[in-house]
């Protein structure tokens, strides 16, 4: 449920490799800690918070798929998008799958 929570404000600092990437925090978990992505495993392709470093899995781009804005992260590629899950015992959670027009990676800003 939204609401006025400091996991919820988002923000992106530059990554500073020079290819437009960014890294992505909430004020709840502060400068230090970044989105990343699991590889492999049980949660693989999902996204948790880590310490910030240079890896790949914490460059995140935005992008335009279809008319809308998507993310995608330099370890995957821009062929896997930041999603949400919907259904099943892994239901509503965030992880990466194949970029579409789906509506659990359509981003929206106020």
């Amino acid at each position: 449920q939204c609401g006025y929570y400091s996991g919820q404000f988002w923000y992106a600092t530059d990554a500073g490799n020079g290819n437009g990437g960014v890294r992505l925090h909430t004020r709840f978990k502060g400068d230090n800690s970044c989105l990343d992505t699991y590889n492999g495993g049980t949660y693989d392709n999902e996204v948790h918070f880590v310490d910030c470093g240079n890896y790949s899995g914490q460059l995140w781009h935005f992008a335009s798929v279809n008319g809308h804005v998507t993310l995608w992260n330099e370890f995957r590629g821009n062929g896997m998008c930041l999603d949400i899950v919907n259904g099943g015992d892994r239901n509503d959670r965030v992880h990466l799958a194949a970029c579409g027009n789906y509506t659990g990676q359509i981003l929206h800003a106020w």
